[in-house]
């Protein structure tokens, strides 16, 4: 397969480079700056560009078989975040991108205690309000009828440090995936890592599964 990354050089851009090469496919990453794919595995083909270049937009998402979306939200415009999702999306359908992968925060999830996590005791008023907004680029992917795409929500918790377990569980529901359901501390029991999130990704990337849906993540 032909993989296009947005975001390649994140930690979960490049793990989905790694193990994209690891697993025999040809990855395309798009990056701001050649400098910063400095650092990019071998055999990776980077594009320079962003979501607001179309022409490298095009040269990158021609031929692909998916984009995988996957760039975090700004720290100065979060408020950008959905029209970004939404550019890239419009991009993928015009360069005939037959699939978008997609990532976006968990904040909004519903916790098993039927309360969002973004308002949780662990936000406060500053956080909660970055994430509420960036929440909003749920609604550039719900808003999308002709693209085939499915998203993907992360467990509460992500660190660089954190182990690969080869494994991980998945839901449907926009329910927060966690170890014990029962807990009120979800940041010790809704964890994934950056590679077993990047191998549930390019899983789904080969053997489509799901369809306008957000696929929530976790251990």
């Amino acid at each position: 397969m032909i993989l296009t990354v947005m975001g390649a050089t994140g930690n979960l851009g490049r793990k989905l480079l790694e193990q994209g090469i690891a697993r025999g496919h040809t990855m395309r990453a798009v990056s701001r700056t050649i400098s910063a794919a400095s650092g990019l595995p071998a055999g990776v083909e980077v594009f320079e560009g962003s979501d607001a270049t179309p022409a490298v937009l095009k040269a990158a998402f021609t031929g692909t078989d998916a984009v995988l979306i996957v760039f975090p939200p700004s720290l100065a415009k979060p408020g950008d975040y959905p029209n970004q999702i939404a550019r890239v999306l419009a991009a993928a359908k015009e360069f005939g991108a037959p699939r978008v992968i997609g990532l976006v925060g968990s904040a909004g999830t519903m916790t098993a205690k039927g309360i969002a996590l973004v308002d949780t005791d662990f936000f406060g008023e500053t956080t909660r309000h970055f994430y509420q907004g960036v929440h909003h680029a749920w609604d550039s992917y719900r808003a999308e009828k002709e693209l085939d795409w499915v998203c993907f929500v992360p467990a509460a918790r992500m660190q660089t440090h954190m182990p690969d377990r080869g494994e991980y569980r998945t839901r449907t529901d926009e329910q927060l995936v966690t170890v014990d359901d029962s807990s009120w501390q979800f940041f010790d029991t809704s964890q994934i890592s950056y590679g077993d999130l990047a191998k549930a990704m390019l899983v789904e990337a080969e053997q489509p599964k799901h369809r306008w849906v957000f696929v929530t993540t976790g251990y």
